[in-house]
């Protein structure tokens, strides 16, 4: 089934969430970049302290900064999974990937990983199942933020 069509920017809800900054040690954060076509431009970030802080910058059913915190089991998890996967062996140079394609970037400590989210050769099954659970706990919305691989 098709993922449905992003939401056009004039319907986007603005969100404003004045929650301090975090200062726990970043987990990983996922940036999601924009292509030719109508791709969710976002980042999710996870902290050490559960803290969970997502932007939406454009073509998202919420733009601007929302902050959650999720338990401590929860983000062992998802830490667990991340340092699992090697990110030395994905790109480390964003100039890489085809013109206009949906490109993503993972940090990871101090590692920093490039991505094509819009193929499926650009993003390994493991990683993008971490990415999806990363944004379903950040509240990013299914069929908008989360259609990455049918953005264009």
């Amino acid at each position: 089934m098709p993922a449905p069509p992003p939401v056009p920017d004039a319907a986007i809800t603005p969100v404003c969430d004045d929650s301090p900054v975090p200062t726990a040690p970043l987990v990983v954060r996922v940036e999601h970049g924009a292509c030719d076509g109508r791709c969710p431009v976002y980042s999710v970030a996870l902290y050490r302290d559960g803290t969970i802080e997502y932007f939406g910058t454009v073509h998202v059913a919420a733009g601007g900064r929302r902050v959650k915190h999720i338990d401590a089991a929860a983000v062992e998890e998802i830490a667990r999974g991340f340092a699992a996967i090697d990110l030395a062996k994905l790109p480390h140079d964003p100039f890489t990937f085809s013109a206009g394609a949906w490109t993503g970037t993972v940090q990871v400590g101090a590692e920093t990983a490039y991505l094509e989210l819009s193929e499926p050769r650009g993003i390994p099954p493991a990683l993008s199942a971490l990415v999806d659970r990363l944004d379903a706990l950040a509240g990013a919305a299914p069929g908008n933020e989360s259609a990455r691989k049918s953005c264009r």
